[in-house]
């Protein structure tokens, strides 16, 4: 009896990142499998929005580099074909320098991955994003939850550190940084 199997076309991260850039709508590469995201709702938007101004003006001002939004796709691993998207991410003028006329998707990793958990998100698929950053060499990733008004700091070196609502988020790639936890979900 014939195989009912259907064999699954993969794809590496250049073959993706093409037909990522032609197509409308977010996608990731897991596995060399295309998943589709949903758009993001309420508040997640919102939240991505507070995030990447605060940081955008504190960096702007310090000159210490980008801050990138609009689920930024980084190559974080070839050989197994993953590119992941990014809800915001800063990355430093040493990693990628103020000159640099870099296009397409991120080869380098960004010190810095914000991650805001939407509808259909679950802990265990933002705890698989965050093994992908840290093994492309993100240094940490902050989880959001709109639902507790809480933050998992993720540090690539260490244990992961819950921020409670009265807390401040901080990164040691930028000195002096400081964002209060509760401002994020005000009003």
């Amino acid at each position: 009896m014939p195989s009912t199997k259907t064999k699954r076309t993969l794809l590496t991260c250049d073959e993706f990142e093409k037909l990522a850039t032609s197509i409308d709508g977010n996608r990731e590469l897991v596995d060399g499998e295309v998943i589709e995201l949903s758009p993001a709702g309420m508040p997640q938007g919102e939240l991505v929005a507070r995030i990447t101004i605060r940081l955008g003006i504190f960096c702007e001002r310090k000159r210490l580099g980008r801050v990138l939004t609009n689920e930024i796709g980084m190559h974080v691993n070839r050989a197994r074909g993953r590119t992941r998207g990014g809800d915001v991410a800063f990355i430093s003028y040493a990693r990628l320098p103020a000159d640099s006329k870099a296009k397409g998707f991120l080869n380098v990793a960004p010190e810095l991955v914000v991650e805001v958990l939407g509808e259909d998100e679950t802990w265990d698929k933002i705890q698989e994003k965050v093994a992908d950053y840290h093994g492309f060499g993100v240094d940490i990733v902050w989880a959001i939850d709109p639902e507790d008004h809480t933050v998992r700091m993720y540090p690539k070196e260490g244990a992961r550190v819950d921020v409670a609502a009265d807390g401040k988020l901080t990164a040691d790639a930028l000195p002096g940084f400081e964002l209060p936890v509760a401002d994020l979900f005000e009003s």
